[in-house]
């Protein structure tokens, strides 16, 4: 597989991932109606960081590693503690407060990216696995395809992400203040719902292995 055809592949993949409702996408709703539509960018700066460091560490043996089910019961407990925390955060959040935060430097996007990466369990599981196969088909091409392949990957997240960015950060001084409330109070709840996915996960991959 050439080089070309090794990006395209990737950004396919990534862009119909990109698409599917996701902790990501609640996070990015959010902060564009609080910072505007430079927010989207900024949380995905911090995605791509995160996962570049992911891929060195797949390159590393990390993928080996957690095939322990004690480790990925873990990542996915953690994921869902800090989903759930987030959310909570959100729904206690004033409506007027995020308004008056909302003309201050922009600031910690890049930080909510990682962190809120790395809160979804499924994005670890889905590097182990599946990422870890598309890495190594790429290295087939030598360095030149695993660079293809991460340009494939982060483009598409980048250019959906600053759509959605651009379209609510662009238009949230014409939203009415009780949309805005319901906007917060359903990423709330859908931060805590994802939250609440993970945990019951976690019990059941517990109870089976009893």
């Amino acid at each position: 597989m050439n080089n070309v055809a090794i990006f395209f592949l990737s950004f396919g993949i990534a862009f119909s991932g990109a698409l599917a409702p996701g902790p990501l996408l609640t996070l990015v709703i959010r902060e564009s109606f609080n910072r505007g539509p430079w927010a989207g960018p900024l949380i995905i700066i911090g995605h791509a960081i995160l996962e570049i460091i992911m891929i060195g560490l797949i390159l590393l043996g990390l993928d080996q590693f957690l095939e322990n089910p004690v480790l990925r019961n873990g990542i996915i407990l953690f994921g869902a503690l800090i989903l759930i925390w987030f959310g909570s955060i959100t729904l206690k959040t004033k409506a007027e407060a995020a308004l008056a935060a909302s003309s201050a430097p922009q600031k910690n996007l890049i930080l909510a990216g990682i962190i809120m990466s790395a809160a979804n369990p499924y994005w670890s599981l889905w590097w182990i696995t599946v990422g870890t196969g598309l890495i190594l088909s790429a290295l087939k091409a030598g360095v030149s395809g695993l660079a293809w392949f991460f340009a494939g990957h982060i483009l598409a997240d980048l250019i959906w992400y600053t759509f959605i960015s651009a379209i609510i950060g662009s238009g949230r001084k014409f939203i009415p203040l009780r949309l805005y409330r319901s906007v917060l109070f359903g990423c709330g709840l859908s931060l805590i719902g994802f939250g609440l996915f993970f945990f019951a996960q976690f019990i059941r991959n517990i109870s089976t292995a009893v």
